[in-house]
């Protein structure tokens, strides 16, 4: 038995179908984000189990795909943890060229998305450490017209109850 469909015209074409299990899922783990970059026409998304995956919108490709270490931990690094931790969500900042993210250690990273290398860890203000509980909830807030507001902030909310406002370190 084939698992093909044959069309014919001036020429044979055969189209083959996949069943259900080779059918293979975009991420190993489950999602947790997905955010759309117009300015790179490219989806990036983050799963439970702690990778970032930067994906081409014209053709559905994997561009890139990295793990987010524990603080201060670097991907490059030899004998570096194997652990990746759970991404809980992600934002854009407001020129769309970095992608900031938390993990669910209530980290808070700014990422080249293109290369997957952290710019920068995102600290408490309070205690100068990584935040003390799961985030849930990030976005960034700005001016479009540079108006009122002339930096970005990124403010996040979790299980700790508490707003949390990073001045953007790049405005």
């Amino acid at each position: 038995m084939t698992h093909n469909i044959i069309v014919c015209s001036r020429k044979i074409n055969f189209w083959s179908f996949k069943t259900q299990e080779e059918i293979k899922t975009s991420h190993e783990f489950e999602v947790s984000f997905a955010k759309f970059n117009n300015k790179f026409d490219a989806v990036v998304s983050g799963d439970d189990g702690g990778f970032i995956a930067v994906w081409d919108v014209e053709n559905g490709k994997l561009m890139s795909k990295f793990p987010n270490k524990p603080v201060g931990e670097s991907k490059a690094v030899e004998g570096a943890s194997s652990k990746s931790l759970k991404v809980t969500t992600g934002t854009f900042d407001q020129t769309g060229r970095r992608l900031i993210t938390s993990g669910a250690d209530g980290s808070v990273k700014i990422w080249n998305f293109s290369n997957g290398s952290v710019l920068t860890d995102l600290l408490s203000s309070d205690k100068k450490e990584k935040v003390d509980s799961e985030i849930t909830a990030l976005i960034t807030v700005y001016d479009p017209d540079e108006v009122k507001v002339k930096t970005a902030q990124f403010l996040a909310v979790g299980w700790d109850k508490k707003l949390h406002i990073w001045e953007d370190p790049a405005s």
